[in-house]
């Protein structure tokens, strides 16, 4: 069953943009953990819930609204200086974001989401403390986004029964930059062209009206075509090509959260994330890489007692680093 009947596009619109803004909140949420006081970060933070909020209330995922809503109202406390950021409220963040990701996943089936667990909504109730909420316009902030009401569109009401699924959706949406896709355009206009000759000059050699130079003619138009051909298939297989940085940006939250638990101080450096890779590749990628980094820090780096009295700083550094050589990564 399909709980977005007739809303199939602008959910894919939604999931594909909110799960990068999500991921995008994540890594500032990780840089909000060194620098508590950045109030660049808090906005943007505060943003992104907010963002998220509204593209859930245009679908009418109302738990999935919920939630955004706690985290938002948390944001603007801490934005506002009336609340301190610490390791107990972090943590709750980064729980929500987690649950918004699983959220996603029930979206991605055609499922309205299930309720966030009680605990998660009492822990962020409990870091939140009683005080004005900001009153929000959500019927402008549902038009904002997508341009139109909720009312407008067919379907939207289906009530809420998701279940809530731990694994990640494999996307299947692929961004393309413009300039590519013109260039796309442009192969097949010329394609096209160069089709039309050669049914000219085939036409001419089948009625024996040919002229001098038909046959060179036809074997320039020939070569043309192959080259066209190819540039194309070059041009195709471009718009598979995504930046590794996508898949890159997923870790530095998994090594905070193992550091923390094995009581190691642990940063993640990441380099070549502009390098670009086939899209299905980032997806195969993301499981060894994940094996890689819980190993590194594992087994590693060595926890700060130890390395202070081996004479070391008590933070040990990991590098996710990619460099293309040619056509290899």
């Amino acid at each position: 069953m399909n709980d977005f009947a007739g809303m199939e596009e602008l959910l894919q619109d939604f999931l594909q943009e909110s799960s990068d803004l999500l991921s995008d909140v994540e890594s500032k949420l990780l840089n909000l953990e060194r620098s508590p006081n950045d109030i660049n970060l808090l906005n943007d933070i505060f943003r992104g819930f907010h963002t998220i909020k509204g593209g859930a209330g245009f679908l009418n995922a109302h738990e999935l609204v919920s939630l955004c809503h706690l985290t938002e109202n948390l944001f603007d406390r801490l934005r506002n200086a009336d609340l301190q950021l610490n390791a107990e409220i972090m943590d709750a963040i980064l729980a929500a974001t987690n649950e918004i990701r699983h959220m996603f996943n029930a979206l991605a089936r055609g499922v309205q989401p299930a309720a966030a667990p009680s605990e998660l909504v009492t822990t962020l109730r409990a870091v939140t403390p009683p005080a004005r909420e900001p009153e929000i316009d959500e019927a402008r902030l549902r038009t904002s986004f997508y341009g139109r009401r909720a009312t407008d569109i067919p379907g939207s009401s289906a009530p809420p029964t998701g279940r809530r699924d731990t694994e990640s959706a494999r996307e299947n949406n692929i961004r393309v930059d413009t300039e590519l896709l013109d260039q796309v355009i442009n192969l097949s206009r010329e394609i096209g062209l160069t089709r039309n000759r050669l049914n000219q000059l085939r036409t001419e050699i089948l009625l024996g009206t040919t002229a001098p130079g038909t046959l060179r003619a036809l074997d320039e138009a020939v070569n043309q075509l192959d080259m066209l051909v190819v540039s194309l298939q070059n041009s195709v297989m471009k718009t598979r090509m995504q930046p590794i940085g996508r898949l890159f940006k997923r870790f530095p939250r998994l090594v905070r959260d193992l550091a923390r638990q094995l009581g190691k101080e642990v940063e993640l450096v990441l380099a070549g994330e502009d390098a670009e890779i086939d899209k299905t590749m980032i997806e195969d990628l993301n499981d060894p890489l994940v094996h890689l980094i819980r190993n590194a820090v594992d087994h590693g780096v060595e926890v700060p007692q130890q390395r202070q009295a081996a004479g070391k700083t008590t933070k040990s550094l990991i590098q996710l680093r990619a460099h293309r050589a040619d056509h290899n990564l």
